[in-house]
């Protein structure tokens, strides 16, 4: 099977689920994202099982976008309907003056389901030109699935500790456990998650010359979803510093904690970088 077929089976599904953005607009970027990337994860295993191309590496990453997807989705569909606090957040991020376009919804429901598959590209792309049996793999790929499986804890853990003390201290920002070392952790995750889907496609620079379409398929997914990523961490510290700037000991925790980790490098803070809106 050609690879833009392949790709064109994950635009399809990511068409497909992120629809449901169609009844709320946030659901494209929230819920549609989370199980775009779940049901991508099972077509991946299905496709080269079929193709006879699924090696033990693949077969990993292809699991970790379930284990990734089914987590994310699930958790945000349960948190907006569940957490009171978060659907009035999320009434009030969504409120406009008027109705938004149905042309304006189709333009962002193609945009996602473009970008979602660039984001897996990196993966699409090692299983594609594998040949090597199913026991077959390389250290990029090793070393990719660790860190995207590193990424998929921190996020996971961060998203249960902000809930857990959001219970506790609804008033309060989650300023303990991951969000000792910074204000996002989850976000920081999610960085590092796709950072290691990167890594995995690393392992076709060995074996094969890796096609600038590649290279531009790839480095497009990875850029704009650590863009969405920056970006929202931005839209948190503008919303903390309106909502905390009088509680007690949020000053404090402010000047000495990044706002986030860009893989190695702490960012103090978002606020006064223009670029990122």
């Amino acid at each position: 099977m050609n690879i833009w077929y392949v790709l064109l089976i994950l635009v399809g599904i990511c068409l497909l689920i992120t629809s449901i953005g169609f009844k709320n607009y946030v659901w494209f970027l929230s819920i549609g994202y989370g199980f775009s990337v779940f049901y991508s994860g099972v077509a991946l295993i299905v496709i080269y099982a079929i193709l006879d191309k699924l090696t033990i590496t693949g077969l990993i990453a292809s699991i970790l976008l379930c284990i990734y997807g089914i987590r994310l989705g699930g958790f945000l569909a349960i948190r907006e309907i569940k957490n009171k606090n978060y659907k009035k957040v999320l009434q009030k991020a969504a409120q406009t003056k008027k109705p938004m376009p149905i042309f304006v919804k189709i333009s962002i429901w193609v945009m996602v389901s473009i970008l979602y598959p660039c984001q897996m590209s990196g993966i699409v792309f090692a299983m594609d030109r594998n040949n090597n049996g199913f026991l077959s793999f390389s250290w990029f790929e090793v070393a990719g699935l660790i860190v995207m499986l590193l990424g998929m804890v921190i996020e996971s853990i961060s998203d249960q500790q902000k809930s857990y003390y959001k219970k506790l201290e609804p008033k309060k920002p989650a300023m303990k456990g991951l969000y000792r070392t910074q204000r996002c952790p989850n976000y920081y995750g999610e960085i590092l998650f796709w950072t290691g889907v990167v890594v995995y496609f690393l392992a076709l620079v060995m074996p094969y010359q890796i096609a600038w379409w590649m290279w531009i398929i790839v480095m497009f997914g990875y850029v704009c979803i650590c863009y969405v990523m920056l970006s929202g961490a931005k839209r948190l510290e503008k919303r903390q510093a309106k909502s905390y700037k009088d509680l007690e000991g949020f000053e404090e925790y402010t000047s000495k904690t990044p706002i986030i980790y860009f893989l190695f490098i702490p960012i103090k803070s978002l606020l006064n970088c223009k670029f990122i809106v």
